[in-house]
């Protein structure tokens, strides 16, 4: 009796693949997208689980959060919080196109507003 893998088993059993492709080393680069708080209209419920189902079943969804109002700045008593960014999600990709292509269908690009792909340096 075969089992159905879930999207999140499907992801897992891709990055296993991935390592065990490349010699036992994860050569994937690792991004966070920063989300700013500027969408012309109001996204659904339902599109954002629609777009965190993609990301999770594309393998390149690796997490992320909102950011509450309650922010603390440390250090120069003159810089001013980053109050336009309100989230944030990491990916992991061998091509930054893959994570590009998703993007388009984040529900705050596809309402008018922007987010910012940032990809984090290598150790």
């Amino acid at each position: 009796m075969s089992q159905k893998l879930s999207p999140e088993q499907k992801a897992l059993y891709r990055r296993v693949d991935e390592v065990l492709t490349h010699g036992g080393t994860l050569n994937m680069n690792q991004y966070i997208l920063l989300i700013h708080g500027n969408a012309k209209s109001a996204s659904s419920q339902e599109e954002w689980n629609s777009f965190f189902t993609m990301g999770r079943e594309s393998g390149l969804f690796v997490g992320g959060s909102g950011i509450e109002d309650a922010r603390i700045m440390i250090g120069d008593p003159t810089a001013k919080p980053s109050e336009h960014i309100v989230g944030y999600m990491r990916f992991d990709a061998d091509d930054k196109q893959k994570v590009l292509d998703l993007l388009q269908k984040h529900p705050i690009v596809v309402h008018g507003g922007s987010v910012e792909l940032c990809e984090m340096a290598r150790e």
